[in-house]
């Protein structure tokens, strides 16, 4: 017949489940990427789409520049031909001259600005790519060593929940039963030591009878946080 004895191995086994839950859980949550890696790897998303958008408007000002400069060129050969006798159309085409000068010099500006811009892009993505390879290979570093943790805390579970079974099967399953909900209430903690006449779970002292109850190894309740009691 069980003792509370065999129920305070019981709870030594849970208590290093527990601990090795809790273990896998951190190593979990450690194993999602870190927010630097993620927010360089954001960056580098940004910037590789701000280069793309830069470098179909350089490519758009460099056709409008070649586009409006050849225009330009064939109006002022045009102009200082000889050919035109008109002064109303000679005036009409300096007119238009002018306008298209004017023109490819604001696509020349508006081209130089999109360049720099493409140049500074490029810069901070190398940059930030150069900043990724370094974070990526640390974490590879420290992810690696945490699925190496990760497998052997597994298995370490295992083998104790193997363990477990038979220490539970010793139990009767009424005291088992009330002993799983003890877990649950009380963080963890379905059996305490009874320290001279205190329990070690509640702090609260108890009757002449009880201590006596506990010192014949039978199964007793505290009569204040309803964890059973083992001799300390």
């Amino acid at each position: 017949m069980a003792t509370p004895n065999d129920l305070f191995a019981l709870q030594k086994t849970d208590t290093a489940l527990f601990t090795l839950r809790a273990k896998l859980h951190e190593i979990q949550r450690d194993l999602q990427e870190p927010d630097d890696l993620v927010s360089t790897k954001a960056v580098i998303q940004k910037l590789t789409e701000a280069l793309a958008t830069t470098g179909a408007k350089v490519k758009d000002s460099e056709l409008q520049v070649g586009t409006l400069q050849d225009k330009l060129n064939r109006s002022t050969e045009h102009l200082y031909s000889g050919k035109i006798k008109n002064p109303k159309e000679l005036e009409d085409l300096e007119s238009e001259v002018k306008s298209l000068t004017g023109r490819v010099e604001t696509v020349e500006l508006e081209l130089m600005e999109h360049i720099e811009t493409q140049e500074n892009l490029k810069s901070d993505l190398e940059t930030n790519q150069i900043m990724l390879q370094e974070l990526e290979e640390d974490w590879d570093g420290k992810s690696s060593e945490l699925r190496t943790e990760q497998q052997r805390v597994a298995l370490e579970m295992k083998q104790i929940i193997e363990k477990r079974k038979p220490q539970a099967d010793k139990i009767d399953a009424s005291i088992l039963a009330n002993y799983v909900k003890l877990l649950k209430s009380k963080s963890g903690v379905g059996i305490s030591k009874l320290s001279g006449s205190q329990c070690e779970g509640c702090k609260i002292s108890m009757d002449g009878g009880t201590v006596r109850q506990v010192n014949s190894n039978k199964w007793v309740n505290c009569p204040n946080c309803g964890r059973y009691l083992i001799r300390g």
